[in-house]
């Protein structure tokens, strides 16, 4: 199944994408889902952040959807 997952702040920076497009078997879930993006884009291996599913904080042992709203979202600062 094809996913699209959209990246934030330091993350979009260090990818260059802000989005992506990904291929990823059924029942995969978002833990998976981190250790795949680590193979793809090594500079993502250790990246601060969580994922957000439906505009939602959720567990890394979530099943993933074709139709799930998937973004990661680094810690947050500001002043």
């Amino acid at each position: 199944m094809k996913i699209k997952i959209k990246f934030f702040s330091i993350a979009k920076d260090l990818l260059d994408k802000e989005e992506i497009q990904l291929e990823v078997a059924p029942l995969h879930n978002l833990n998976q889902l981190k250790k795949e993006l680590e193979k793809i884009y090594p500079s993502f291996k250790g990246m601060p952040g969580r994922f957000a599913v439906n505009l939602s904080f959720t567990s890394n042992e979530t099943i993933i959807n074709e139709t799930d709203e998937i973004a990661w979202i680094p810690p947050v600062s500001g002043g």
